[in-house]
């Protein structure tokens, strides 16, 4: 049987499944390398797993590509 894959992430999900501590990815969407959260519900932001997806698999560019400097 498949696991399943979440839709949304909160941030420590998200993190997780971007091989990041969650300090590290905040730090990585305030920097614009990572997309902020495009939800928020009850005071919680959430994360489209599959725009963490596309990054992952070159399918979205990152401000890295268009000149961005950590």
């Amino acid at each position: 049987m498949n696991a399943m894959m979440p839709i949304w992430a909160k941030e420590r999900t998200a993190a997780r499944l971007c091989d990041q501590t969650p300090a590290d990815f905040r730090d990585l969407v305030n920097k614009g390398i990572f997309p902020k959260p495009e939800i928020r519900r009850d005071g919680v932001e959430l994360w489209r797993v599959s725009s963490l997806e596309k990054l992952a698999n070159g399918k979205a560019a990152i401000p890295e590509e268009q000149g961005f400097q950590l």
